[in-house]
């Protein structure tokens, strides 16, 4: 078991703002991609940044290495 598991709480931020930010970072290193996204400003939602950012780097990670 755990000793001292670090406590994180949800919180609310911006989806759109967050996709954005990731798509840069990923147009930059893959310059020979075409990375598009259709976002809503102000698409505010409560969860764990860091950890849904995880998944949409996963997401973006396994299209790159199995798409076509």
């Amino acid at each position: 078991l755990l000793q001292n598991p670090q406590v994180v709480s949800p919180r609310v931020f911006d989806l759109d703002l967050l996709m954005r930010s990731i798509l840069d970072s990923y147009r930059q290193s893959f310059p020979g991609v075409k990375f598009t996204f259709e976002g809503v400003d102000g698409s505010l939602i409560s969860g764990l940044e860091a950890e849904i950012k995880t998944v949409i780097q996963n997401i973006l990670e396994n299209a790159l290495k199995h798409g076509q």
